[in-house]
Order: structure tokens, then C-alpha cells, then sequence
């Protein structure tokens, strides 16, 4: 009668403080009567568990009492976790709301079990019970603590979908593809819910890439968004945090998000914290990165710089002025309709490619691509340079730089900048407006070149990325027949 007394109590604390924090939560009464009755056998399930299999009532020896009580200690710690785990991955909302009750009922039952009067007889059963519990009750705190599913703040059950593709059979696809169609964007579904759906497109998703995040609250009322993501620099390193600037066009919001060339390939996090309907959640999905196929290039001797000599003080200043001009964030997207920067052939295979030098053993990389026509048709000094989308210029070179000769930048805005090299001179002005197919310089040899060519490079956030991928940004934002 005793057992059925405990059981229904402990049954009807879970039930009402599980509909006590549901309603506070905002979850529907039906989910937290089912996770309350739920929890309730669960945890009595686990106690039998315990005390069958583990314990002992017959044994006084207290340094026994103590290795039984560990091992219990330990088993309930790790039901309690796997307990955390599942639901963590079946609703996150859920698990949320056992974290809380999780917290409750483990303070309770840990100080029962501290208070308890120690009697004679063996492994006393409140205290045990109590005990077992509040471990339990523990266990599911500590895995909610330290499971980065949990980590989140809805106040709605906002249930995510399977994905209905295989992400990566189309990684596996992306990588492979050949470098010069960079007119078909590749899709990953990050994640799918009631209220919403997240995309990344990208032509190849490779190291360098930019990728495109996009936003769709369908036809719900998006209240406010924020997004960012987390990469590693190197294979060891640390996770980078970077905040990303998003515009909203049609109803649908879009970000950009890329990995340097030099960074390894890896799965970043993409946190989208957001409100819609007056709903607030916060969500972490994976977006995967692949190694792109860099290829190896002899280049025998140096070329020569022009001018040549010694760098001069004032090339030296004009340089950190040229690596300081691509370091603001504007809020501002420019980028929209995308063209050509010359009516050459430019070798899009180059980008990233290692580069030795005669008599050099650690080898440079390219961080651009090179736009020098055909062997039977090269490009000619003096031909136009255009910018492939509107902008701003924030830098024009006031000396020619040792490197990349009369070099132009030009902000393209949310941190996306394209600078063009070895010009034989520029036609525009530091601080000036730029439109899409704007002459900003012409064709030249300047720097360290080896003929007429222009460079073209990219920067996002400061890193570098492919140039010939931010096609697909035309592609994508403002364009309903993706």
C-alpha cells in the first residue's frame, strides 16, 4: 500500500510541476502531461533498476554501503544523461523543460537526502530513494549542461523536420563538379520547422567558397533575426565567432558565410536566433565545408618587380593602408546584380592554388584568380576593368605596390569587398560610388607580374574568398526562379 502511496505521490509531482512549467513555457497541456507521466516512470523504472541490481539490504558493512551507493550514483547519472540525449534530439523544447524540472526536483530530493537521519538498519530506503532520485534528477541537468543540442531558448515547441535529401550525397556532388559552371548553385537544407525553413546555397561549398544563408519564415510574420556562425583556423585551433549581417528581400532574409581557402574543410555552426509570430527561439544548424582541390604550380623564377628595387617607406605605408581597407563591416548590402570584371578568359581553376618558386621550399598561395585571356587571343594592356557588383571604393593606390602594383578596393558592402591588381592605372577615386559594369581601371604589368593580367581577389570578413563563387549571389537574392 506504501508503494502505491510513493508512487502516486511522485506521479502527481512530476505530472503538476511538469504542466506548471509547460504553461510557463508556453507548451501545449497535452506534451507536458505526457513528458510529466513520462519522467514519472522513468525515474521509478530506473529506481527499481537500482535497488534490484545494484543493492543490497543484507550487507551492514558501511564501506560496502558506499562502493553500492557509488555505482548507483554512477548508473543513475548516466540514464539520467542518455534520458537528456534522446529527448534532446527528439524536441529540444521538451528537453528544455525537463532541464528545468530536472534542476527543481534534484534540489529537493539532494536535500532530503542530506537531511535524513541516519538510522541502523543498512542502506536506509528514504535515504536511497531520495538519493537515487536526486542523482537522477542531477544527471539530466549535467547532460543538459554539457549537450550542445540543449543549448537553446524557445519559448515555443518549434519541432524540427528530417531533411528530405541526402546533404551529403550533394556535398560529395559539389566537390566534384567541374570549377567553370558556377551558374548552378548547390543547395544544403540546414533545418526545417513549423514556422520556417533555413537554406545555404553555394557552388561547391569548398574551401573559399561564399555560401548564401537564407531565411524563410513562409508565410509567417519574421518579428527579428540574428545569425552568426563558428569556424576553427586551423585543425587544432579554436572556434571563431563571426556575426553576420542579414537583408530581407520578399519576405525571405539572407547572410553570407564563408571559411578562408587556407582554412581547413570542416562543419561550421550557424546559430539563427529569431522571432516569429512572437515566438523567440534559438537554433544551431551545420553547415559542411569540403576540401577543394588545390593544385600545385611550378613558376620557375620570380618575375621582376615593377618598378623595380627595394621597397620604399612610402610603399610600405600605401600597403598596410591597402590590408586595412577591406576591415569595416557595412550594414549595407550593394551586391545584387553581378558582371564580368573583364570580357577575357580568366583561369577560375587558380584560386588557391600553392605556388613554388625556383629555389623556394615552402610554397606561396593564391588568393585570386587571373584574367589573361588565351594563348591565342591574351588579354592587352591598356583593355578595361569593371566592378562586378555596385560599391563604394575604399582604396586606390597613391604609390604602385610591390606586389600587386596600382591596385583598386571596393566595398560591396555587408564585409564583402573585391580588389583588382597589377593595373596599368585606376580611373576612379577613394570614397566614390561604383554601379555593376563601372570601368574603374584598366589592364597593366604593375607589381610583381610576368605580363599583362588583371587579379582579381575577394575578402569576407577579412578572409579570402573565391571570386568567381559570388556569381550565385545574383542567383540567389531577388530571384524567384532559383
Amino acid at each position: 500500500m506504501n508503494e502505491i502511496k510513493d508512487l502516486a505521490t511522485q506521479a502527481g509531482i512530476a505530472v503538476g510541476s511538469s504542466l506548471a512549467i509547460g504553461t510557463a513555457l508556453g507548451i501545449s497541456p497535452l506534451e507536458s502531461l505526457v513528458i510529466g507521466t513520462a519522467g514519472a516512470a522513468l525515474i521509478k523504472a530506473q529506481e527499481y533498476f537500482a535497488t534490484d541490481v545494484l543493492s543490497s539490504e543484507t550487507d551492514n558493512d558501511k564501506f560496502l554501503k558506499h562502493v553500492r551507493y557509488g555505482a548507483i550514483g554512477t548508473t543513475a547519472l548516466l540514464l539520467g544523461g542518455l534520458d537528456a540525449f534522446i529527448l534532446s534530439k527528439t524536441s529540444p523544447s521538451l528537453s528544455k523543460e525537463l532541464l528545468l524540472q530536472g534542476g527543481a526536483y534534484s534540489a529537493v530530493n539532494l536535500f532530503s537526502l542530506i537531511t535524513a537521519e541516519e538510522t541502523p538498519e543498512p542502506l536506509h530506503k528514504t535515504v536511497l530513494k531520495k538519493g537515487r532520485n536526486g542523482l537522477i534528477a542531477l544527471g539530466i541537468v549535467l547532460a543538459g549542461y554539457f549537450a550542445p543540442e540543449m543549448h537553446c531558448s524557445h519559448v515555443a515547441s518549434i519541432p524540427t523536420q528530417p531533411e528530405t535529401s541526402s546533404q551529403e550525397d550533394k556535398i560529395e556532388t559539389a566537390a566534384q563538379r567541374d570549377t567553370g559552371d558556377a551558374l548552378t548553385p548547390y543547395t544544403q537544407l540546414l533545418g526545417q520547422a513549423e514556422l520556417f525553413t533555413v537554406k545555404a546555397y553555394s557552388r561547391g561549398f569548398r574551401q573559399g567558397d561564399i555560401v548564401v544563408v537564407e531565411f524563410d519564415p513562409a508565410e509567417h510574420h519574421l518579428d527579428s533575426l540574428n545569425l552568426s556562425y563558428s569556424y576553427k583556423q586551423t585543425e587544432k585551433g579554436k572556434h571563431v565567432s563571426q556575426k553576420v549581417q542579414t537583408t530581407t528581400i520578399d519576405g525571405e532574409t539572407y547572410g553570407f558565410v564563408a571559411i578562408d581557402f587556407e582554412h581547413p574543410a570542416q562543419t561550421v555552426e550557424v546559430t539563427v536566433s529569431a522571432s516569429v509570430d512572437n515566438l523567440t527561439f534559438t537554433e544551431n544548424y551545420s553547415l559542411t565545408f569540403v576540401a577543394a582541390d588545390f593544385q600545385k604550380q611550378e613558376m620557375g623564377k620570380k618575375s621582376a618587380m615593377t618598378p623595380a628595387g627595394e621597397e620604399t617607406f612610402a610603399q610600405k605605408r600605401a600597403t598596410r593602408t591597402f590590408y586595412n581597407s577591406w576591415k569595416t563591416v557595412t550594414p549595407e548590402l550593394y551586391a545584387h546584380d553581378y558582371s564580368p570584371p573583364t570580357t577575357r578568359e580568366c583561369n577560375v581553376a587558380g584560386f588557391g592554388n600553392y605556388r613554388y618558386w625556383e629555389g623556394q621550399e615552402k610554397p606561396g598561395r593564391h588568393n585570386g584568380i587571373d584574367c589573361s585571356g588565351t594563348k591565342d587571343s591574351p588579354i592587352q594592356a591598356g583593355e578595361p576593368i569593371y566592378a562586378i557588383f555596385d560599391g563604394v571604393v575604399t582604396y586606390t593606390s597613391p604609390e604602385q605596390l610591390q606586389l600587386t602594383g596600382i591596385t583598386t578596393t571596393i566595398d560591396h558592402g555587408f564585409g564583402l569587398y573585391t580588389w583588382y591588381a597589377h593595373q596599368s592605372q585606376t580611373t576612379v577615386t577613394t570614397k566614390q560610388e561604383i554601379n555593376v559594369g563601372d570601368k574603374i581601371g584598366e589592364v597593366g604589368s604593375t607589381g610583381r607580374s610576368s605580363g599583362p593580367h588583371l587579379h582579381i581577389g575577394a575578402k569576407l570578413y577579412g578572409l579570402n574568398v573565391n571570386p568567381d563563387s559570388l556569381q550565385i549571389l545574383s542567383l540567389i537574392i531577388d530571384n524567384d526562379n532559383r
